[in-house]
């Protein structure tokens, strides 16, 4: 996915770095940690813990390895985010980039509901009418991928997340060499109102009185 002709490893890497910058939070949570790609941009000084997820043990081992400047504030946490029994994690911010393309909407906001963030963001790829997976020498390897993959749009996701109590805050889009496009969509889960106390209310005049 970094080939001239993709750049999609690239492409993420500098939203990744965005994302991390974006909001002042303590614990977050990015689903589908594969590599680690963008994890160099963790602020340390503001993130107390940063939780990997990911099925394979070996990534998380990976990121561990290639991010030694994160002792202390990275922990691997190997979960399959469709498996409801799993305890997850609780994190103020959740980040997950071409991951709800092999959950769906269902497994991950029913993780959310656990995991209990005030935001999230997310990258989905617009494939225009193209495969998910990018053309390449290495394309073979996601031969299987269309057994899980379910298909994520903009809309849908936004309409989603405000059913779960988020708000969109936030969306952008970003072309890839090859003709597809990322799109990311930030929400903020929707602040609680709580009615006015009565002794503030006693004596507050009206239009009756």
């Amino acid at each position: 996915m970094r080939l001239d002709t993709v750049q999609q490893l690239q492409t993420l890497n500098r939203i990744m770095k965005d994302q991390l910058k974006g909001r002042k939070v303590d614990r977050i949570m990015v689903c589908g940690i594969a590599g680690g790609n963008g994890l160099e941009y963790v602020d340390t000084s503001m993130a107390s813990r940063v939780y990997g997820l990911d099925v394979n043990p070996d990534y998380l081992v990976a990121c561990e390895e290639r991010f030694p400047g994160l002792a202390g504030v990275f922990k691997p946490v190997l979960a399959d985010m469709t498996d409801t029994s799993m305890d997850l994690p609780k994190a103020d911010m959740v980040i997950a980039d071409l991951f709800l393309e092999y959950v769906g909407y269902q497994a991950f906001t029913t993780a959310l509901e656990r995991i209990d963030p005030r935001f999230v963001s997310c990258v989905i790829q617009v494939n225009q009418s193209m495969d998910f997976v990018s053309d390449s020498p290495y394309a073979r390897v996601f031969d299987q991928l269309d057994t899980v993959y379910h298909h994520i749009d903009a809309d849908s996701l936004i309409h989603t997340m405000k059913g779960q109590g988020y708000d969109s805050v936030y969306s952008s889009m970003t072309t890839l060499p090859n003709g597809k496009a990322l799109c990311r969509c930030d929400f903020e889960r929707k602040t609680n109102t709580h009615p006015e106390p009565h002794s503030e209310r006693k004596g507050r005049k009206t239009g009756r009185e």
